[in-house]
C-alpha cells in the first residue's frame, strides 16, 4: 500500500506523533511519500527510515490515483488545507487528530497508548463516505485559489454595520437577509460553523445543502434546508462597499453588488471512517450529544 502523510509545523507532541506514524507505516512494508514541509523530520529520523521516504511537494509529484491512503496528521484546519491541497485528486484520506476537537479526523494519536486503529488503516478496515464539497464562481476569486469548500462558504461583514444578504435558489428570490453574514454548508459543515450559527445537525450521507444567516437582525429568519442539486446565487451589499468570503479557512474580498454563484461541487472525496457509529459515536465524543445523568441510571442503580 503507499501511505502520503501530510501536515504542518508541530508542537513536540504532535512531532513524536507524526514521528511514531512514519515509522509504523514503513514498518509494515508501505511505500511511504513525506509531504515536503514535514521534512524538518529528517533530522529526527534513523538514517534506513530517511532513505525509505519518498518527498512530495505537490499533488502532482504523489503516485497514479486511486491506490493511496492520504493521511492527514493535525486537526481539522490541517484536514481542510489537505482537502484543498488534493484538489480532484482521487485517493482515500483520513485524518489523524494530533490537534484539539478533530471532529474530521477518522482517528485519534494518544502518546500512552497502542493506537490500535493504525493497524485498521493499513489492512484496509474501513469504510468509505463520499463527502461533498461545494463550488464558487466569482469574478473576483484570487488567481490559483481552489474555489471548493468541504465545510462552507461563507460572505460576512469586514466593519461594523450589517449585510443585506440578497439570495436566489434556482431562480427564485427570498427575502433578503439582515445579519453579520450568511453561510451554504454542505452536511459535513453541519458540525463547523453553521452548528455555532445555530443550524441543525445533518448525517453526512445527507443529499442536502443547508443555509445559515450568522447572526440575523431579525427574529423570524431561521436556517433553510435545500437539495444538494440548488443553484445558489448571492448579492450582498454593506456600508462599507467591501464583502469578506470565506472557503473554509480561506477569505478573499469582494466589491459590494458581486454577483456569485454556489453549487455542488462535480466531484467528491473519499473520506476514511474506521467504524460504523462513526459519525454518532464523533457527535457523543466531541460534542457531547444527548450528554444526560439520566443515561447512566441503569448503571447507577
Amino acid at each position: 500500500m503507499t501511505i502520503a502523510l501530510f501536515g504542518k509545523k508541530m508542537n513536540d507532541r504532535c512531532r513524536n506523533g507524526m514521528l511514531w506514524l512514519i515509522e509504523k507505516s514503513l514498518s509494515a512494508g508501505n511505500e511511504v511519500y513525506l509531504y515536503a514541509g514535514l521534512s524538518y523530520l529528517l533530522d529526527s529520523m534513523p538514517e534506513k527510515s530517511r532513505q525509505a521516504l519518498v518527498i512530495y511537494g505537490s499533488r502532482k509529484e504523489l503516485p497514479s490515483e486511486g491506490n493511496v491512503l492520504f493521511l492527514s496528521a493535525g486537526g481539522d484546519g490541517t484536514f481542510l488545507e489537505a482537502v484543498s491541497f488534493l484538489g480532484n485528486y482521487t485517493c482515500h484520506i483520513a485524518g489523524i487528530n494530533f490537534g484539539r476537537l478533530g471532529f474530521l479526523t477518522t482517528a485519534r494519536f494518544e502518546p500512552d497508548s497502542c493506537n490500535e486503529w493504525i493497524g485498521d488503516l493499513f489492512s484496509g478496515n474501513y469504510k468509505i463516505e463520499k463527502r461533498s464539497l461545494l463550488r464558487i464562481s466569482c469574478p473576483f476569486l484570487p488567481e490559483g485559489m481552489y474555489p471548493y469548500a468541504l465545510n462552507e462558504i461563507s460572505v460576512h461583514r469586514t466593519e461594523a454595520s450589517m449585510l443585506n444578504v440578497e439570495v436566489s435558489i434556482d431562480g427564485k428570490a427570498l427575502p433578503a437577509y439582515w445579519s453579520d453574514g450568511l453561510l451554504i454548508s454542505t452536511p459535513t459543515g453541519s458540525t463547523a460553523y453553521s452548528l455555532s450559527a445555530g443550524g441543525p445537525v445533518v448525517m453526512p450521507e445527507s443529499h442536502v445543502l443547508l443555509l445559515t444567516p450568522i447572526a440575523p437582525h431579525n427574529l423570524n429568519v431561521r436556517p433553510l434546508v435545500l437539495p444538494n442539486t440548488s443553484q445558489c446565487v448571492l448579492r450582498v451589499f454593506s456600508r462599507s462597499g467591501k464583502i469578506a468570503v470565506s472557503l473554509d479557512n480561506r477569505s478573499f474580498s469582494v466589491p459590494e453588488g458581486t454577483e456569485m454563484t454556489v453549487r455542488l461541487a462535480e466531484y467528491t472525496i473519499n473520506y476514511v471512517c474506521l467504524h460504523e457509529e462513526g459519525f454518532i459515536k464523533a457527535l457523543q465524543s466531541k460534542l457531547m450529544w444527548g450528554e444526560d445523568r439520566r443515561n447512566n441510571l441503569k448503571e447507577e442503580l
